[in-house]
């Protein structure tokens, strides 16, 4: 079984991240913790997963101590737009993914299923996911439901614009369509996208 921890400054982000986590990824065990100290005393113990938010702890020294502890741990940091130099700093200290506090859920479950592929979760990876799409392709597609630019999905997905434009181009052949609003319209009608 997969041990996820998370350390929120908000009990209501913590409750809202562990009913995500929980049902894209069953048979988790999701545990919240009240401390960076506390949690690293869960790492030490063997854990698949931390969630980190940035206005909890100090995100860079949070992720540099959990990567010293366990090389094998997926650090994922929450920060909103006023924290984005300190999840920076958290990502060259060994965080794999910067989310943000307030995506839409479907945007949170790609981005999930991007650093944390279902093999760490004890299931079987597959080339495709859900859709015969891949965990990026579905998080281009939820982002431009979203209706966000080929800029703001680079920005979220860590990647440039014209790698999205070019990501999306694959996206259109897969799904049949020639655009972006064809695109989503698939995507609702075959339920890719919630």
């Amino acid at each position: 079984m997969s041990d996820v921890q998370i350390l929120c400054a908000h009990p209501m982000t913590a409750l809202w991240l562990r009913d995500i986590i929980e049902s894209a990824r069953p048979g988790v065990r999701v545990s919240d913790c009240e401390s960076a100290e506390s949690l690293l005393g869960v790492v030490d113990d063997g854990c698949d997963v931390v969630v980190l938010d940035a206005a909890a702890c100090d995100a860079p020294a949070t992720a540099n101590a959990v990567r010293d502890r366990s090389t094998r741990t997926t650090i994922i940091v929450l920060a909103d737009a006023t924290r984005t130099d300190e999840a920076a700093r958290a990502v060259a200290q060994g965080a794999h993914a910067v989310l943000s506090t307030t995506p839409h859920e479907a945007g949170l479950r790609a981005a999930l299923a991007l650093v944390w592929p279902p093999a760490q979760a004890g299931q079987v990876p597959s080339a495709a996911g859900r859709g015969g799409l891949s965990a990026r392709e579905l998080a281009i597609l939820s982002a431009m439901a979203d209706g966000m630019s080929n800029a703001d999905i680079g920005a979220r997905l860590f990647v440039s614009a014209d790698t999205v434009k070019t990501q999306a181009k694959r996206l259109f052949a897969r799904l049949g369509v020639h655009d972006r609003a064809a695109a989503v319209a698939a995507g609702l009608r075959r339920r890719l996208i919630v």
